[in-house]
């Protein structure tokens, strides 16, 4: 990861655009694969109140592991997104349009 970071800050452009892209799929990638489980995989002693918080965050953690790996590769594909704006803007120019027939929008 230090390596990627420091050749992003290189100053050739292209250089840097291909960094940048390869730094951007390295992290979209650590939801797919789990790595989340690396903040809870070594539990250090703790007391019982820490213990129930501790198993707290790791289930809200792992549980909300495809809800991440959903928005990422779904909601936020710019395809998906620009499909799910023209259905609306289609929905909602029908519903317009459905609703000034019936006179009730001036």
């Amino acid at each position: 990861m230090r390596i990627l970071l420091s050749k992003i800050r290189a100053f050739n452009s292209a250089e840097h655009n291909q960094n940048r892209r390869a730094v951007k799929a390295t992290l979209i990638l650590v939801p797919l694969l789990g790595l989340q489980n690396l903040l809870t995989l070594v539990k250090p002693p703790l007391d019982d109140e820490a213990n129930f918080y501790w198993g707290l965050v790791s289930a809200i953690l792992t549980s909300f592991q495809g809800a991440a790996v959903s928005l990422i590769f779904c909601f936020f594909n710019g395809e998906v997104t620009a499909l799910v704006r023209k259905s609306i803007v289609g929905i909602s120019r029908d519903l317009l349009e459905g609703l000034s027939r019936r006179g009730r929008l001036v």
